[in-house]
Order: C-alpha cells, then structure tokens, then sequence
C-alpha cells in the first residue's frame, strides 16, 4: 500500500504549480489514483486542517473504467496575497 507521505507529496506537486484565473474560481483538480483509495480519508482531513478547502468529485463514464475520480482543491489563500508565481493570467 502507498504511503501518505508518498500521496500528499504527488498532491503538493500539483498543487504547487501556477494556478489559472479558472482554478482560482473553481478549484485545482487533482486525479485520484486508484492506489490511494484506501487513504483518501485521512489526506482529506489533513488537507482541510491544514486550511484547504477540499472536495471529491466523481465523474461517471460509459467507458471503462466508468468513472473518473477527482480530488479539487480550493486555495486558503487569496488571488491578491497569494505569490505571484502561483497565479496565473489565463484560462
């Protein structure tokens, strides 16, 4: 089984590149992958301590594998005081 520490540092990575006007507003979706199902608990209750505003969407598909799974991210900070490496002007 993956570790936590090996899954939040995959969520860190994504998390920590440029954030677009449109991730600003609806989130940064983070694909879930299957292996870290059996964690996704404890990373959600870690991440929304942490000040995050965390959400799981799951999309179902008439193709295999029938579904597509999400994790989206909502920034703490705001668009203003956020470092300007994060933001970004386009869609």
């Amino acid at each position: 089984m993956i570790a936590s520490k090996d899954i939040v540092k995959k969520i860190n990575e994504r998390l920590e590149t440029t954030w677009t006007s449109s991730e600003w507003l609806t989130g940064k979706k983070v694909p879930v992958e299957e292996e870290w199902r059996g964690r996704m608990k404890f990373i959600l209750e870690q991440y929304r301590i942490a000040g995050w505003t965390v959400e799981r969407e799951v999309v179902l598909s008439s193709d295999f594998p029938y579904y597509d799974d999400y994790l989206i991210f909502r920034n703490p900070e705001s668009y203003e005081t956020c470092p300007k490496e994060l933001r970004a002007s386009g869609v």
